[in-house]
């Protein structure tokens, strides 16, 4: 099968378009998907919470089997983001 120049250069452009689509869909769905500052700083100190957590009770009790409930996880989450001064917080906002 033979292709001009001018059928080359039409694919060409309906690809380029088409990639640009997907990369603007993209980039939405990340924009969407982390809406507050609050949930930017959670997801980022989950890990470090929840070991933590695991660090103080195995402190306590010497139990190594011991998963934090999610709900405490939040609410040490939550203490930390009040704990922290408004110009922190509008790190994280914007």
């Amino acid at each position: 099968m033979d292709l001009t120049i001018e059928q080359l250069t039409n694919r060409i452009i309906y690809l380029e378009k088409q990639i640009h689509i997907l990369l603007s869909s993209k980039v939405r769905r990340v924009k969407r998907s982390i809406s507050s500052g609050f949930k930017l700083f959670e997801q980022t100190f989950i890990p470090h919470v929840r070991t933590s957590l695991y660090y103080k009770h195995f402190i306590a009790t010497g139990n190594y089997n011991f998963q934090p409930k999610f709900s405490d996880i939040i609410k040490e989450i939550s203490a930390m983001w009040n704990a922290i001064s408004y110009d922190e917080k509008l790190h994280w906002i914007s």
